[in-house]
């Protein structure tokens, strides 16, 4: 091989990845440029050169992108004898990915968790280089995966470089990791890689025409230098004509070809066809077409075929001038007896892809064997590999009806594989077919689902898309309707005001959807319909039948193994004000998630979590929910969660200045197209920044009656929306939320609702009265852990202490106010309590930054987990992350800490 020139910048570039990787840093990078450019060349030079490293190669095939995690089997194969080591739900999701059980794969990140969990428990061993090259064709299951395992390597010892063509298709798979693209040689490298390559004398112009006619394509510059004739090289003998780069390569491989013998050029066909490049399978299918190994000689002699134990050419390109001139004919007679060499039980999928390219017309046995090829890789999580087999499948099957049955079902695929457009394109091919009503209602769902995962959840017209299939099923399944009108109603809260249909509208429909005479209500039912009760209904009588539903969830075992239904009914005891509840089927939801891989459950557990954190918990533990709800996001790289960012800017609200969270409201409000759940929470960020400044007339102007509808976070908006009002001077638009507070509060018997009544009623009393409600509303608020706003409630009974010329007594809780507002990080209230004991006389100390502040969000996370208890391959389980990042992250906290151990961690992360 020819050495490297030109390229010394990009190997600094990855020798300081490797550097970081022997110091136990991982380092990850994408290099991008055009066929030829030296991607490969430059891969090998790096794997040759670290010595020190374990070396694991990938190599994407193009003919193998139809087979679910073929990449990520290759990454793999070397580790699967540790599989049984793994955390048992990551085991058991590689095992199926892999075909090793017959269990159903989970969802495609506890898949790539896995893939993590090997390749950074080998690298303890030793550092590993991982060169994934022509990643443009790795199959659409394995990059996902692979996509995920980059974004998660940190302190792992893991060096991973990943080569892909320019404008790859998709190569978003690998967004947000470091890239760098290979451009042309220049003119000196040009001629130091051509006299390298070619050792023997090139006259002046023939050099410099082979130069200006490459534009500085190393493969271009070898091939053509190859090529010519000792005549040519002397200069004379005339060149041929210049051409374009990729025309001249693929013209100079093909007159390559076509000086093989007949026999040759047809067994290359079958190598080509044939992703494995196991040779007794090549061999068979030469066999089947008469030929045998004798016909591979010529090209072994003439440097087409790569040294080594398998069947590969030197270089892709070689590889598809082989399978692009051969005629379709050809082509489907090599696929052909690669189908007959291949068995039917070993390897069932690979049969059925070379039948289904075999084939040149409409042939329902093969589209049957496609089929079920697609059903063992979609149960084996490979859901792009299936859709592909049920799409090629739908294209040779006769009747229409059946194909648009499969069709459908690529649709229903690629949705799962989170490919959007695949899936709407599927859906439109489907639609003309489908003639079962069943099967039409269906897929008005699919379309509703297929558009708010491809919107980014922006567009509020989906919600009219999923009660038309849910109008539509009712008469025909009761329960898929319901089904369907589970999902539909918190896609309505979402939405808010930008929903095509108000949620109380949805929530009556639902209403309508009665199972049928004698048939028992699931937990889930039950769920269904009191959330509906709820949003149709008056507090009285809606809040015993939430209560009741919330009582038969958690008596159901079954219901554990479903987070989607645990997702969907943790709005009941956020509903009711029951922490505890809420606590325990929202930890449930996200441990169920994270057992099967259920991405968008855990995302939804995790919000419910933060919330529960914001009422009667910690911002620091609300702010390491929303650290994981964020890294998850970036992680997988699906649809954007402004609800995460959301719920964050709450968090930023109470801890941050100003400046930030004005910035992030910005962000937030121009990209959220009028969503109400999200806008909602930026006017409450809003308030809450005003209010912690004392700016009341401003968080005044600033509450919207409409918040009370949300009756999950209604009890907290309302208490706002009455110190808003009462200080800002507008007593009379303090009454409609103190009105619904107390309606709340006597439905729900909630000693938090009853607290946060009680601080109302004390800003809207006189002075005999006040001062009891001051001090109910601290007994009920501390007596259900709510420190947080405990200290709201002293820090307003010290400002009305004060008023009334009480300082003694008001110096008391603005202390304890200020106390708890600088423990949780609670600045800008803290700051404000601090301005109010200047006003008593105090000396009121300056909040002084706390060593937490140092910690950085996994850090925090990890902090809290191993004060918990958990070890770290537990936290590392949880936070998809591996066990040496853990450590270091740990290490790091000890050192910012200044601490020795997990023992000493919990005083310090406890608030």
């Amino acid at each position: 091989m020819p050495a490297l020139v030109g390229r010394d910048e990009e190997l600094a570039a990855i020798d300081e990845l490797l550097d970081r990787a022997r110091g136990g840093m991982s380092g990850v990078l994408v290099v991008r440029g055009e066929a030829g450019i030296g991607k490969t060349s430059l891969l090998d030079h790096v794997a040759a050169s670290a010595a020190d490293f374990e070396l694991l190669r990938v190599i994407g095939i193009e003919s193998e992108m139809h087979l679910g995690f073929a990449g990520l089997h290759q990454l793999l194969t070397p580790f699967l004898g540790g599989i049984d080591v793994l955390p048992p739900p990551q085991a058991r999701a590689l095992a199926a990915a892999f075909g090793m059980t017959d269990e159903a794969a989970p969802d495609q990140f506890l898949i790539a968790l896995a893939a993590l969990t090997l390749i950074t428990s080998a690298a303890e061993r030793r550092p590993l280089l991982i060169v994934l090259d022509d990643a443009q064709w790795l199959d659409p299951d394995s990059a996902d995966a692979l996509g995920i395992l980059a974004r998660r390597l940190h302190a792992d010892r893991v060096c991973l470089l990943i080569s892909m063509r320019d404008a790859a298709g998709d190569g978003h798979r690998f967004d947000g990791i470091s890239s760098l693209t290979l451009t042309s040689l220049g003119g000196d490298s040009s001629v130091e890689l051509l006299e390298r390559s070619l050792q023997a004398p090139v006259a002046d112009e023939v050099r410099d025409r082979l130069v200006a006619d490459a534009r500085g394509n190393p493969l271009a510059l070898i091939e053509f230098g190859r090529e010519l004739s000792a005549g040519q090289r002397a200069g004379t003998e005339p060149l041929p004509p210049a051409l374009p780069v990729a025309r001249e390569l693929e013209g100079l491989f093909l007159r390559q070809l076509d000086a093989l013998p007949d026999a040759t050029q047809r067994v290359l066909l079958v190598v080509a066809a044939e992703p494995s490049g196991d040779l007794t399978t090549v061999l068979r299918a030469a066999a089947v077409l008469g030929l045998d190994e004798g016909a591979l000689a010529p090209a072994r002699t003439a440097g087409l075929l790569a040294d080594g134990p398998g069947l590969s050419f030197r270089h892709p390109l070689v590889r598809a001038a082989v399978y692009q001139r051969a005629a379709p004919v050809e082509r489907r007679r090599a696929h052909g007896a690669l189908a007959d060499a291949t068995d039917a039980g070993d390897e069932p999928l690979h049969r059925a892809w070379h039948r289904a390219v075999a084939a040149d017309a409409p042939d329902d046995d093969v589209a049957g064997e496609l089929e079920r090829a697609a059903q063992i890789s979609g149960g084996r999580g490979g859901c792009a590999a299936a859709s592909s087999l049920l799409t090629r499948a739908a294209e040779l099957t006769s009747d229409p009806e059946a194909r648009a049955a499969r069709h459908f079902a690529a649709a229903v695929a690629d949705l799962t594989a989170g490919n959007t457009t695949r899936a709407r394109t599927s859906l439109e091919l489907a639609r003309p077919g489908l003639r079962d009503p069943l099967l039409a209602a269906q897929a008005r769902r699919v379309e509703g689902a297929i558009a708010y995962l491809g919107s980014g959840g922006a567009d509020g017209g989906i919600v009219a898309t999923m009660v038309e299939s849910a109008r539509t099923l009712a008469p025909l399944d009761v329960n898929l309707a319901r089904d369907v009108i589970f999902d539909t109603l918190p896609m309505a809260i979402y939405f808010g005001a930008s929903s095509a249909i108000p949620v109380s509208d949805i929530a009556r429909l639902a209403r309508t959807f009665e199972l049928p005479r004698g048939a028992a209500p699931s937990s889930a039912d039950q769920a269904l319909d009191a959330i509906a009760a709820l949003f149709t209904e008056e507090l009285d009588t809606s809040i015993p039948q939430a209560r009741r539903a919330l009582a038969a969830v958690l008596a159901d075992p079954d219901i554990s193994s479903q987070p989607r239904y645990l997702a969907r009914a943790c709005y009941l005891p956020q509903a009711l004000s029951d922490h505890d509840a809420w606590l325990t089927l929202a930890s449930a939801c996200v441990a169920a998630s994270r057992e099967q891989g259920s991405f968008q459950s855990l995302l939804e557990g995790l919000s419910y979590l933060l919330l529960r954190e914001i009422c009667v918990g910690s911002l620091d533990a609300a702010a390491t929910y929303a650290a994981e709800h964020r890294e998850f996001q970036e992680a997988v790289q699906r649809m954007p969660s402004r609800t995460a960012a959301a719920h964050e800017l709450i968090v930023s609200a109470w801890r941050d200045s100003e400046a930030t969270v004005r910035e992030r409201i910005s962000a937030l409000e121009s990209g959220s197209h009028g969503l109400g759940y999200v806008m909602m929470l930026c006017r409450q960020a809003q308030v809450i920044l005003a209010l912690s400044s004392g700016s009341y007339q401003v968080a005044s102007s600033l509450v919207h009656d409409n918040w009370l509808h949300n009756l999950g976070l209604g009890g907290l908006h309302a208490a706002d929306a009455v110190e808003a009002h009462v200080r800002g001077g507008d007593r009379e638009a303090a009454l409609e939320p103190a009105r619904y507070l107390a309606d709340r509060a006597r439905a729900t018997g909630s000693g938090f609702d009853r607290g946060l009544l009680s601080r109302s009623t004390a800003l809207l009393s006189d002075e005999d009265g006040a001062e009891a409600a001051f001090r109910d509303s601290i007994e009920e608020l501390g007596a259900c852990g709510a420190r947080l706003h405990v200290a709201r409630t002293e820090l307003v009974y010290g400002e009305w202490l004060r008023r009334q010329k009480r300082r003694r007594d008001a110096r008391e809780h603005l202390e304890a106010a200020q106390r708890t507002f600088e423990a949780m990080g609670a600045r800008n209230f803290a700051e404000r309590a601090r301005v109010e004991l200047r006003a008593t006389g105090a000396h009121a100390r300056k909040r002084v930054d706390e060593t937490r502040d140092a910690l950085t969000p996994q850090e925090s996370q990890v902090a809290r987990l191993a004060a918990a208890g958990l070890h770290n391959t537990e936290i590392a389980e949880r936070l998809f992350i591996s066990a040496s990042t853990v450590d270091y992250h740990l290490r790091k906290v000890y050192r910012k800490l200044d601490i020795t151990s997990r023992h000493a961690l919990g005083s310090l992360v406890s608030t």
